[in-house]
């Protein structure tokens, strides 16, 4: 009774109806703005509504225009419970998010009940107009290539980017990851918890690094060194298989059938692997992982041999996903995953195992007097390429400086 019927820009806050809040750009807006003219956030979103009677607002948004072939549009329709919305906008009108993005988002739903303006609101996380509290939307899934290694990483908890050769970095914080809880995302702090993760392969093995950055590490649900427990309430991570990327729906407790495996491993060393049907676990077992506890945090390495996870298809490409839980005295408070939810096939990533390997130089010899070097290489699993040629002195001297940068003993070019 507020906004007539199919009218533009009234006010629907006052009847009932549905807001979309969105930070395409996930710019976090520190200020509740709702002008509808701040650059920083109509450029990227704003606030889209419709009402039960198909009155639609777009001020908040900075009026990118709405209809069926404009920058957006939403119909309603009566049910015998209440009314259904649905919404189409544009990603041109949000700031051009790519898929595998995380855009900031939530829902408001205005309730009127005796046409005398507004009773209440209901809003799925977060604060209207406010986009540093709204909550992640990942759009679509994450994908990630993992590079081959020639030397497997030793599996010790110790990271060492000379174990990880030509591994992108994969970062998660409160702003980028995907929650599990009903929390609402971007009220933790990255200090509080987030995480970095690098991910090789070879022909034995697929190798999973995580660098956990949490304030308080608090590890009192799962003995340390245990197998089995309640991992998931410690501080601890969990790395998640679909191998044969069937997008199966949500994980049977006990049958370890509906997906392909969870594995665990706590930040006192607890691992669990019931999830994926009770592989062994050690050195030379099935799967292995270690954890070092470090500055603002601790880590955990994976080793999970292929032959646990087969049949891996051919082209290596199998659904994936990484997550923390953060336990700061009461039990986990918040899970935080790279792409999707726990137990959720349909959900992860996608993991590509290439079969392209990081060049690894094996053993520089030089010669000062005779001006000599020979440069020894492999690119690929049991190839080795050789290279000799003569330097002056001044080559000498920049071959001095490159060599003295760093003690990885690895380079690319």
């Amino acid at each position: 009774d507020d906004a007539a019927a199919g009218t533009a820009n009234g006010a629907t806050g006052e009847d009932d109806s549905i807001v979309l809040f969105i930070d395409g750009d996930n710019s976090n807006f520190a200020h509740v703005d709702a002008s509808g003219t701040n650059p920083e956030i109509i450029s990227s979103g704003g606030a889209f509504a419709i009402s039960a009677n198909n009155a639609y607002r777009e001020t908040e948004a900075g009026n990118p225009g709405f209809g069926p072939t404009a920058a957006w549009e939403a119909r309603t329709g009566l049910t015998a419970a209440g009314y259904h919305a649905e919404f189409r906008i544009s990603l041109a009108s949000i700031g051009n998010p790519e898929p595998g993005d995380v855009i900031g988002f939530t829902i408001l739903v205005n309730d009127d009940d005796n046409g005398g303006g507004l009773e209440r609101s209901l809003v799925w996380t977060g604060t209207p107009n406010l986009e540093a509290s709204y909550g992640n939307l990942l759009l679509g899934t994450r994908g990630y290539l993992s590079p081959a290694v020639i030397v497997p990483p030793s599996i010790d908890g110790v990271l060492s980017p000379a174990e990880y050769p030509g591994a992108e970095t994969i970062r998660i914080d409160p702003h980028t990851g995907v929650y599990d809880l009903d929390t609402g995302d971007d009220d933790f702090t990255p200090d509080d918890h987030a995480f970095a993760a690098w991910i090789t392969h070879d022909v034995d093995a697929l190798y999973v690094a995580v660098r956990v950055f949490d304030d308080l590490i608090v590890t009192d649900s799962a003995a340390a060194g245990s197998d089995g427990g309640m991992t998931w309430q410690d501080d601890s991570v969990e790395i998640f298989f679909d191998v044969d990327e069937s997008n199966a729906g949500h994980f049977i407790p006990g049958t370890g059938q509906a997906f392909d495996g969870q594995y665990v491993m706590s930040a006192n060393g607890a691992h669990r692997d019931i999830e994926a049907g009770n592989p062994s676990f050690g050195v030379s077992a099935d799967w292995f992982a270690a954890t070092a506890l470090s500055d603002g945090g601790y880590t955990v390495e994976f080793k999970v041999n292929k032959s646990t996870l087969a049949p891996i298809p051919a082209g290596g490409r199998i659904g994936f996903t990484i997550a923390i839980n953060d336990d700061d005295g009461a039990g986990r408070k918040a899970q935080v995953a790279w792409s999707g939810r726990a137990h959720s096939e349909y959900t992860y990533g996608t993991l590509t195992l290439s079969n392209d390997v990081a060049p690894r130089i094996l053993s520089i010899c030089y010669d000062a007097g005779g001006g000599t070097a020979s440069l020894v290489w492999s690119a690929r699993p049991n190839q080795l390429f050789t290279l000799e040629r003569s330097f002056d002195q001044q080559e000498w001297m920049d071959l001095d400086t490159i060599l003295s940068v760093g003690t990885s003993g690895e380079y690319e070019d």
